[in-house]
């Protein structure tokens, strides 16, 4: 049920996830991970921290974006996007630490990228609808 309440919600949820998992990187993984790890991780951590300023902007907006369809599809392909790209970045980024082999994950990265791009592209479309 996409609505302005609902994407203030998942982006506020979205930034105190990324703000805990950004000071998680920086204080107890940098030690842990490669370099190649840490970058990826904090790439995961900055889509998942824009992402959550823009459900934010749209959840305060005074307009009821949520009585557009479009809208509504287009917002549901972004925020699944930027969960399966920057949780599948996180699991493959600290499944190393534990010499665990989760490969298998690495596809639903560019799944998660090319949602976000499909869904944001939906979303203009929606705004040039109108």
């Amino acid at each position: 049920m996409i609505n302005n309440k609902f994407l203030l919600y998942v982006g506020l949820a979205l930034l105190i996830t990324g703000i805990i998992l950004g000071a998680l990187g920086a204080h107890a993984l940098k030690t842990m991970l490669n370099e190649q790890q840490f970058d990826s991780f904090k790439t995961g951590v900055f889509y998942q921290l824009l992402h959550s300023a823009i459900f934010i902007s749209f959840g305060l907006s005074s307009q009821s974006l949520h009585q557009n369809k479009t809208f509504k599809a287009g917002t549901t392909m972004a925020i699944t996007g930027v969960l399966l790209f920057s949780v599948s970045i996180y699991v493959l980024s600290i499944s190393a630490v534990y010499d665990i082999s989760l490969r298998w994950l690495g596809p639903v990265t560019p799944l998660g990228g090319l949602l976000m791009i499909a869904g944001w592209s939906v979303v203009f479309a929606s705004f040039l609808k109108k």
